[in-house]
């Protein structure tokens, strides 16, 4: 699937929140997020500039995507969650705001 830049800039801020929110970045984690970037394209341009967006930015573009951009998301959140073998708390909180905030529950 074909992501533009900003949506590939708001996905890489969704992801580092995702790997950040639990305050425990897990090397299955970083390794996951290198194979979400090699596949869609993300550059090193793109992963500071999603570094430093505000997570509240990046689900009002996430909103503006398209239904299938939106559930391929998803399955990216649920791999970024599972990567390091545990479901905390703060991830699946997380989760929650970000397919309510973005209408993606909509779509499940």
């Amino acid at each position: 699937m074909e992501f533009n830049k900003i949506e590939r800039i708001a996905i890489t801020s969704i992801l580092i929140g995702m790997m950040n929110v639990d305050n425990d970045v897990d090397l299955r984690e970083v390794l996951y997020f290198n194979q979400i970037q090699n596949t869609i394209g993300i550059t090193q341009e793109e992963f500071e500039q999603g570094k430093e967006q505000n997570i509240l930015l990046s689900l009002v573009l996430i909103k503006t995507m398209s239904d299938n951009k939106k559930l391929a998301l998803v399955k990216m959140l649920i791999e970024m969650i599972k990567a390091d073998g545990k479901e905390a708390p703060q991830e699946m909180q997380l989760f929650n705001i970000i397919i309510e905030s973005t209408g993606i529950n909509k779509l499940l």
